[in-house]
């Protein structure tokens, strides 16, 4: 989910992956669906276990991405759909969390473009987040979800 805040901000989680834990990676608030969950009750509920906001109304589908990965000892490959949400600013309670969160995300920081932008060092998922934040801000949502790429 593509959350941003009043001051154009986005809100990215930092991550640890179990099998690596040298490596984080800052990415969205989002995970999996559920046996007859749609897409976006599974955006819904994905943001509030992770932040615990609720009473949102989930804006357009804006970007796609098919990725494969590896997380612990399993290999996935997902079909995502992200949502946009202009929220005001929220409190972060991430008391919803499932144990997986709970262990493997380490923090949460509001990002402006200008901060993806300047952080070489980071690892981003989707990989170009400060770019597509970017032409979301400048020229709005797109008519048709666009892929963001790894």
């Amino acid at each position: 989910m593509l959350v941003i805040d009043e001051a154009d901000r986005t809100l990215l989680l930092r991550t640890q992956l179990p099998h690596r834990k040298e490596l984080s990676v800052w990415l969205t608030p989002g995970g999996g669906l559920k046996l007859g969950e749609t897409h976006e009750e599974a955006a819904i509920r994905e943001l509030w276990e992770e932040t615990g906001l609720t009473g949102v109304d989930l804006g357009p589908w804006v970007w796609r991405r098919q990725v494969v990965w590896r997380w612990g000892d399993r290999t996935y490959e997902a079909h995502e759909r992200f949502f946009l949400l202009r929220t005001p600013r929220f409190s972060f309670s991430p008391a919803a969390r499932v144990d997986l969160e709970t262990e493997t995300v380490l923090a949460h920081r509001w990002w402006s473009v200008a901060e993806l932008k300047a952080a070489p060092e980071e690892r981003f998922a989707p990989s170009r987040v400060g770019e597509h934040l970017a032409a979301i801000l400048e020229e709005g949502v797109p008519g048709t979800p666009i892929d963001v790429g790894y």
